[in-house]
């Protein structure tokens, strides 16, 4: 068997992250429950008096369901911790959102535009709404321009970033430099300088280019025609204004994201290419100075050997006392037993499997193990569960059963 560190007995370490970060953004996989583990963090910080937002770029929209929500939109939406059982007296706020991409786009135009008259411009051109909707790596784009906003208007003490599973994640974290080399002014000229040149004549006439910039004209006239060209003039020029300011952001979000108002947490699970996953993430992280805090394993099977034996007796026992059957006592302890045999077996399993991990990395990495719930997250109630499991005492996360596996991992 493997032997693993008592972890999960550094509990502090993830409440510190919370209480003193301003940043905290979860990334992995899918399936692994970031939604649900950003939410559980929110509401934590609330509950420790930070004025927390939890912001999820993912679009499989359950973030709404597990707050216990019908939808969750484009503006932050307040959740009303104080009405609910168990939260009294709660000296924090929770807020969440879900990014809708073309409406904060949106909003990001009009901030940046020097006037009304160049915001619609620019909204109303195809090549603008076109990239606003689909253009590869957008969503991530704005997700960072809309950390921006939050982080520099200090509106609130904690923001829990929620992020698509890891393929998009990576592109979330490129998306600060990406439409900077996109608006690169020496591809800009190509296009600009023409039509600047036209504007002083009187005449729009790109098809004086020369050099470079006369075979892209006449490649993509050839494709997509001259007015297409047309758009895309004006949307360059649109974007000429805003340059400098979008450089300014993109430039201060790179820097948020690697400073120590931030950290970034790995989410995963116990599964071989999962945690592979999890250990390439990280090393994506570490390629690109980004501030790594550790990994959360969730949805781990906490049942220990010792807890098998000494649970399947007990429940034994206690079947004796009022099944007076023998046949159908036979048949339930023998369901009982082969249940354990499985309970233990899968235990055994994530254990091996989270003991390969650790000998690839620091063991103190691992801030957490976290036991797996019997029934999905849905509301408010039960995201309180999954964080005493997340920040609760070893003992006390839920029966001997879950005290027989942190045993064994224990050595």
């Amino acid at each position: 068997m493997v032997d693993l560190p008592n972890i999960n007995t550094a509990n502090g370490a993830l409440a510190e992250l919370l209480e003193k970060k301003r940043l905290v953004v979860c990334v992995g996989s899918g399936g692994v429950g970031k939604t649900t583990t950003s939410a559980a963090f929110a509401i934590k910080a609330a509950l420790m008096g930070r004025r927390s937002l939890v912001v999820t770029i993912d679009p499989a929209r359950r973030l709404a369901s597990s707050l216990g929500l019908k939808e969750i939109g484009n503006e932050e939406t307040r959740i009303p911790l104080e009405t609910l059982p168990g939260f009294e007296g709660v000296k924090g706020s929770c807020h969440a959102m879900m990014l809708d991409t073309t409406s904060a786009f949106d909003e990001l135009m009009r901030t940046m535009a020097k006037d009304e008259a160049s915001y619609k411009r620019i909204v109303n051109n195809h090549i603008y709404r076109i990239m606003s909707d689909t253009l590869a790596g957008s969503h991530e784009y704005v997700a960072t321009e809309k950390l921006y906003d939050f982080y520099s208007n200090d509106k609130y003490d904690l923001i829990v970033l929620d992020t698509p599973p890891m393929k998009n994640a990576l592109d979330f974290l490129e998306a600060t430099g990406r439409l900077g080399r996109f608006l690169d002014r020496k591809v800009l000229k190509w296009f600009i300088e023409p039509y600047q040149n036209s504007q002083v004549s009187g005449q729009y006439n790109p098809k004086s280019l020369t050099g470079t910039g006369k075979l892209v004209f006449k490649m993509l006239s050839y494709i997509f025609g001259e007015n297409f060209l047309y758009d895309l003039y004006e949307f360059f020029i649109a974007f000429v204004d805003m340059f400098e300011t979008i450089r300014v952001r993109t430039d201060e979000v790179a820097k948020l994201l690697r400073s120590r108002d931030s950290v970034f947490l790995v989410i995963t699970s116990p599964h071989v290419q999962v945690l592979t996953e999890a250990r390439h993430f990280q090393r994506e992280l570490s390629k690109r100075g980004l501030p790594f805090g550790g990994f959360i394993v969730n949805q781990v099977n906490m049942y220990g050997e010792s807890a098998a034996a000494s649970g399947f007796e007990g429940v034994a026992t206690e079947m004796r006392s009022y099944l007076n059957d023998d046949v159908k006592l036979s048949q339930a302890l023998e369901e009982i037993r082969i249940s354990n045999i499985v309970a233990s077996k899968r235990a055994q399993r994530d254990k091996a499997v989270i003991g390969k991990l650790l000998g690839h990395i620091n063991a103190e990495k691992i801030l957490r193990l976290v036991p797996k719930l019997e029934e999905d997250i849905h509301d408010i109630a039960s995201l309180q569960l999954l964080n005493e499991r997340l920040f609760g005492e070893v003992d006390s996360l839920s029966s001997r059963k879950n005290k027989g596996f942190e045993a064994d991992i224990g050595g």
